[in-house]
């Protein structure tokens, strides 16, 4: 008779660090481009692990200075809920910036015209 003992191999999962890296502020200023603050972004938050969409969210609210500051935390001030994600945030980031450049580009166009 034949018998087999079976026991259960452990298995060893390797687990990768969190690396922080750092993103720079971004104020939402006419010479700072968006979307490379936005990969900056995104790489830090994949090299940080955080799969949370809320920390995701937060994170990327305490790398903003200046007026983009002060709008991101005016608006989750008044809707403590209003960015459902990193996506939402970034969506309305994006807008309140084209915003911001039609007026200013407005604004110089009537200047030029006075």
């Amino acid at each position: 008779m034949n018998s087999h003992r079976q026991s259960a191999t452990p298995v060893t999962t390797m687990r990768v660090a969190p690396l922080k890296l750092d993103v720079s502020p971004y104020r939402g200023g006419e010479n700072e481009p968006l979307a490379r603050w936005f990969v900056e972004l995104d790489a830090a938050i994949t090299a940080r692990q955080l799969r949370d969409p809320i920390q995701q969210v937060l994170f990327a609210m305490s790398k903003l200075a200046g007026r983009a500051k002060s709008w991101a935390y005016g608006k989750r001030l008044a809707e403590p809920h209003c960015f459902y994600d990193l996506d939402d945030f970034k969506r309305e980031l994006k807008k309140l910036l084209n915003l911001r450049r039609a007026n200013f580009g407005l604004a110089q166009s009537f200047k030029a015209s006075s």
